[in-house]
């Protein structure tokens, strides 16, 4: 194995492994795709995900001002070396700008206005990358947690519900499908392989799909922990989905050394981050688990992304709990391979 690992060293990276299965991704920032995890993101990956750059917020933070210097840069480097790009993402209720939901008084607009901003934003930024992007999200995180009060509704309670009901979702589909009628345009969420939240997942999207509305697939999140999902629980939920007759793609891979834990609170006495040899092998065997299950599903995954690219930098640091590290990815602090590596790519 040392042998392989040196070799390996020099050669392969991860999407030379899964040639055969799907493209290999991670989600970049624009520093750092001109920083010292440049070569590392060549070497690795072949398709890369804007984190933040193309969320609505930092893209169209002014109603009649669009901020394209991010996001072009990232397209510009990964069309450079022959990578392809997954948009995320185009309608969400977090991380929007100030003005998308009031008028020019404060007040909540109407359901007619906020469509036609949700049109105009999808179309022109779409469009913008028409033919370079290959695929969007072009709905995120629009279904409510699994430990909602109101168990009838699908939906969570966001502002794009609460002032247009659930059409918004089936219109960023349309709007983004009419910029781009060759991308792949995806539902993303987390927690999909959890019963309650896969089965309203699912009910979205067989509404979606019934309605002809044009969808290509589900993206499965995937911020895991050591701890969870289970085998089970995750052929599940790929089968679900794909039952519909729909792609999946793993859009934002990380697994965290610690339980799920959605709400920030303090650090508590006896929290460790501590990074132990336990704490390794767990997370190895996870990732080993995973990815065997990803290959047993190759005619139905079309796209494995990572979310962040080593463990000196994640957006698991602090989160949920202030001043915590963790070490979620297959790279460690330094940028060197970790064993889980080596699990994921040797089969």
């Amino acid at each position: 194995m040392a042998a392989e690992r040196r070799e390996d060293t020099i050669g392969k990276g991860l999407k030379d492994y899964y040639r055969d299965y799907f493209p290999v991704g991670v989600a970049v920032g624009g520093r750092s795709v001109f920083g010292p995890d440049t070569a590392l993101i060549i070497k690795e990956f072949n398709s890369v995900t804007p984190e933040n750059a193309m969320k609505m917020g930092p893209i169209h933070p002014q109603e009649n001002r669009y901020n394209w210097k991010e996001a072009d840069a990232i397209v510009d480097f990964a069309t450079t070396h022959g990578m392809r790009i997954r948009g995320h993402n185009l309608c969400w209720h977090e991380q929007t700008p100030a003005w998308l939901f009031v008028d020019s008084v404060g007040d909540t607009v109407s359901k007619a206005i906020l469509l036609k901003r949700l049109r105009e934003h999808i179309t022109a930024v779409v469009s913008r990358y028409k033919g370079r992007i290959y695929a969007w999200d072009a709905v995120n995180e629009a279904v409510a947690d699994e430990n909602s009060d109101d168990t009838t509704r699908v939906l969570r309670n966001s502002p794009w519900y609460r002032i247009c009901g659930d059409e918004f979702v089936a219109r960023a589909f349309e709007f983004a499908h009419a910029a781009d009628p060759e991308a792949q345009l995806f539902y993303n969420d987390y927690n999909t392989e959890r019963p309650e939240k896969r089965e309203r997942v699912y009910r979205l999207l067989r509404k979606l799909v019934a309605a002809g509305v044009p969808i290509t697939g589900v993206g499965i999140q995937a911020h895991w922990s050591i701890y969870e999902p289970s085998a089970t629980d995750l052929r599940a939920s790929i089968d679900r989905f794909s039952s519909l007759g729909l792609k999946v793609q793993i859009t934002e891979l990380d697994i965290s050394i610690y339980p799920w834990e959605k709400n920030r609170r303090a650090r508590r006495p006896g929290d460790s981050d501590d990074y132990t040899p336990e704490l390794q092998q767990r997370q190895t065997e996870q990732y080993k688990n995973v990815f065997g299950i990803f290959r047993d599903y190759k005619g139905i995954i079309n796209g494995v992304t990572f979310w962040n690219i080593t463990d000196k930098h994640t957006w698991l640091d602090n989160y949920p709990v202030p001043g915590r590290k963790n070490y979620p990815l297959l790279f460690d602090t330094a940028g060197q391979r970790k064993k889980a590596y080596w699990e994921v790519v040797h089969f």
